[in-house]
Parts: structure tokens; C-alpha cells; sequence
């Protein structure tokens, strides 16, 4: 036997956190398109594994990501200009035609996904066609042997100009070697090689994309709790102490908890007539609850004051007694918005924020099991009346 009105606020607030938590996800997902977040990371993956081992310092991976974003841009400016061939082996693996054709455009030029398939038969041919004359040859063992062994060693400086590195550097080349040797001469048995060098390979990218996107979801979670006023202590507060809202999110829940649409395992999340009914449904909320800033402080006569003692000149004719005008507002809205906002924010309710920003982070499918059992546990418990008798599933009875 337990609380009943307990059981609706957890579940109340465990649909929050959920509903939140896709609506993030999916301004997530939008960010990392544009940002090209998975090719990004992939192309980091396979820049590690074809290159010398990263350092392991905080200061120096700061200074090898500026150096790489910088030589990338330096790169891709040279590029509209010079047609010049890359240096390193990562280089020429993505200027295969293979990586080229999987590219969306100019633009965006980077895969975003690869088969180990696919990763071993260009890596093979690239580091055949190291040799100019092999371009047109079909790739044989002692071939792809022969170029690796080449140009592992760094190139005879001419006369006059700075000597060059080898396109194959010292750690990569004991890689190759390695597999060379375990390969048995057999071409096929390297490919083998590559293919599970590259899944163990992509097994850490894995890890490294969902950090990132941890790191993300907690960005723009917290973002949002700012912006729209999602204090879990307030809500948590708010749910406790008014037992028909609690009731009232808690039946919203249980109904979000059968709909596909919440269902992150189907990846519908993202869909529009799902992006519609989690709008649908946060606007319930924030009316139930009386979320977000109201109208930003436009008719605070206490926040008007607060602005005026600033000496803004924009509001020096403003009388106290009336609220801000439409003309000024709009045309100074983010400034009248985030000082409102900033005004209100104390240290309890930036904590409530923390707390709704670490929540959304989990990720949806995290709360979309929390809140399934939750519901199961609050259709099937028994509820606790005043006058001492108890209801299992609506039939009253005895303790």
C-alpha cells in the first residue's frame, strides 16, 4: 500500500523530464546536422587511426583541436584556389572518390557514417595508389606491402627546401605492420584485418559522440530551463502541494505513456506529427502549471522601476503606473526579456534549473522506462482514501 497522491507528483515530474528531454533531443539532432556533429567525430576517429596517437594533456588535445579546425579551414579556403594533393595518409584516404561520391555536397563533404567494409577497400587502394604507377593496377599483397614499407620513410630533401615527413607516420606503420605480418601474405586477410581494426575503432568513436552529446543535451536542457522557467524544485513544490494539478499531469502521463509518438526506441521522436503533439502537450503543461515568464516584466511596475533606475533612455517617459508600450518592447524586447529573467533568477531556483538540466541529459528513453513503470505502478497499486477504507483498480475495500 502506498501513496497515491506521492505516486502522481513522481509521475507528474518524470513526464516532464521525458517531454523535455525529446523536445531537446530533437533540437539536438537539428544542431548536429548542421553542424555536422557524426561527420565531424568520424572524421576524427579515422584521423587518430591513421595518424600519430593524440596527446593526452588537456592544454595539448585543446591545442591539437585549434590546430586541426585551423589547418581544415586553411585547407578548404586553399582549395577553391589550389588543387593541391593532402600530405598524410587521412588526407589522401578522404580524398578517395569513394569518401568524395558519399559526401552531400560541396558543403557538407564528410561522410557521416562508413561500413568496415567500405573502410578497409579504400584504405587498401589509397595506400596502393601511394605508388603512381600502382593507380591503374589491381591491389596485391606485396604491392600494398611494398608502399607502406616506401612511404613510411620521410622523402630526400632537396637542396634548398625544409624536409619533408612521410606520408605514413612512425605509429601508424607499426599498425599496418602489424596486420601485414598477421595477414599471411594473403590481401583478403588483411582486409579482414582493417575491417576489425576499424569496428573496435568506431566502437570508441561511439563512446566519444555520446559524451558529446551529454555535454549537449545538458547545454541546451539548461538553456531551456532558463528560458522557459522549468525549476524542478518549484514544479516539484507546486505538484506536492495542489493535488488536482498533480493528478491532472499525472493522467497526461499516463496517457503519453501509450502513445508511439513518446516511444523513443522508434525514433519518431524527430517526426513532425510527433514534434506537434510535444508542443501540444507543453503547452498544457506550462498552462497547468504556470511555467515560463508571463509577459517578461511588460507590466511589473517594480521591474519598470528597476529598468528605469539603469537611466534608459528609451524608458525615462514611461509612467510607472502603466506598463511598457508595445512599440518598446518589441523594439527592445531581448534586452527587457533577459534582464526580466536575470532579475528573477536566485540561487534556489538556478539549482531547480541545474537539477532540470542534468534530468533532460539522461535522455528520453531513460525517463520513457521510468515513467511506464511508474504508470504501471500507479494503475495497479492501491490508492489511500480519508475515511480509511482503500480502492484497488476502482473496487473499494478493506485495509
Amino acid at each position: 500500500m502506498f501513496n497515491y497522491s506521492v505516486i502522481n507528483v513522481i509521475t507528474g515530474l518524470v513526464f516532464i523530464f521525458l517531454l523535455y528531454s525529446l523536445f531537446v533531443t530533437a533540437l539536438q539532432e537539428g544542431l548536429a546536422g548542421l553542424f555536422q556533429r557524426r561527420s565531424r567525430v568520424l572524421y576524427k576517429g579515422i584521423r587518430s587511426m591513421l595518424s600519430n596517437t593524440q596527446p593526452k594533456g588537456r592544454f595539448a588535445q585543446l591545442r591539437e583541436y585549434l590546430v586541426c579546425r585551423i589547418t581544415d579551414l586553411y585547407t578548404w579556403l586553399l582549395g577553391w584556389f589550389v588543387k593541391r594533393a593532402p600530405r598524410t595518409l587521412y588526407g589522401r584516404f578522404y580524398a578517395h572518390p569513394i569518401i568524395k561520391n558519399y559526401g552531400e555536397n560541396a558543403l557538407f563533404s564528410k561522410p557521416s557514417y562508413l561500413s568496415a567494409k567500405n573502410f578497409s577497400t579504400v584504405l587498401i587502394d589509397t595506400l596502393k595508389n601511394l605508388d603512381p604507377e600502382n593507380e591503374l593496377k589491381k591491389a596485391d599483397f606485396m604491392m600494398v606491402q611494398n608502399a607502406i614499407n616506401t612511404y613510411s620513410k620521410a622523402p630526400a630533401a632537396q637542396p634548398g627546401t625544409q624536409p619533408q615527413q612521410p606520408v605514413i607516420d612512425a605509429d601508424t606503420f607499426k599498425i599496418l605492420n602489424y596486420h601485414l605480418n598477421e595477414s599471411e601474405g594473403s590481401l583478403d586477410l588483411f582486409a579482414q584485418h582493417l575491417e576489425q581494426w576499424f569496428n573496435d575503432s568506431m566502437d570508441r568513436v561511439s563512446g566519444w559522440y555520446k559524451r558529446t552529446t551529454h555535454f549537449w543535451l545538458f547545454g541546451i536542457g539548461l538553456l531551456l530551463a532558463i528560458t522557459l522557467n522549468i525549476d524542478s524544485i518549484s514544479i516539484s513544490t507546486c505538484l506536492s502541494k495542489n493535488k488536482d494539478k498533480s493528478d491532472q499531469l499525472a493522467a497526461i502521463g499516463a496517457a503519453a505513456a501509450t502513445n508511439p509518438s513518446y516511444n523513443p526506441a522508434n525514433d519518431s521522436s524527430l517526426a513532425s506529427q510527433a514534434f506537434t503533439q510535444l508542443n501540444a502537450d507543453r503547452d498544457s503543461i506550462t498552462t497547468l502549471l504556470g511555467l515560463g515568464w508571463k509577459d517578461y516584466g511588460k507590466t511589473d511596475t517594480t521591474f519598470i522601476r528597476l529598468l528605469q533606475k539603469r537611466h534608459l533612455a528609451f524608458l525615462q517617459q514611461v509612467p510607472l503606473t502603466n506598463n511598457i508600450p508595445d512599440s518598446i518592447f518589441n523594439q527592445h524586447g531581448f534586452y527587457i526579456k533577459s534582464s526580466y529573467i536575470a532579475s528573477h533568477i536566485t540561487w534556489t531556483s538556478f539549482f531547480g534549473f541545474f537539477i532540470t538540466a542534468i534530468a533532460i541529459s539522461l535522455g528520453a528513453p531513460f525517463w520513457f522506462d521510468l515513467l511506464n513503470k511508474f504508470v504501471n505502478l500507479r494503475s495497479s497499486g492501491k490508492a489511500i482514501d480519508p475515511s480509511g477504507s482503500s480502492t484497488r483498480n476502482g473496487v473499494a475495500g478493506n485495509n
